[in-house]
């Protein structure tokens, strides 16, 4: 009964719960994990694309032996870069609706 009203206001006020997009990219490192909600999401290979809801939060890392960093695009725009030996992690974020987060997973400190 929740789910359904909650769709219904979802409707009413103009479509779909409001999303943001993540796109890891693995480069070089050797591994690129993310968290979700203070939930592990895993290791991505290749390039991946997720669907954030508005307000999640989400922080990456990228591993590397020699070190590791990752780059960081808010929609297509670079914005920093992080670095670690061996692991880079980035900031925590909240996904705000509309948003693009892309990171790229490389080697180097």
């Amino acid at each position: 009964m929740g789910k359904l009203l909650s769709s219904a206001i979802q409707m009413q006020n103009g479509g779909a719960a409001a999303t943001a997009t993540l796109i890891l990219q693995l480069v070089d490192a050797t591994s690129m994990n993310w968290t979700k909600n203070g939930v592990s999401q895993g290791s991505i290979t290749g390039t991946q694309t997720f669907t954030l809801n508005a307000g999640d939060t989400f922080f990456v890392t990228s591993t590397k032996t020699l070190g590791s960093s990752l780059e960081y695009y808010l929609n297509t725009a670079f914005v920093t870069s992080y670095f670690g030996i061996p692991t880079a992690t980035s900031a925590t974020f909240t996904a705000s609706a509309g948003n693009e987060y892309k990171f790229l997973g490389l080697s180097g400190a």
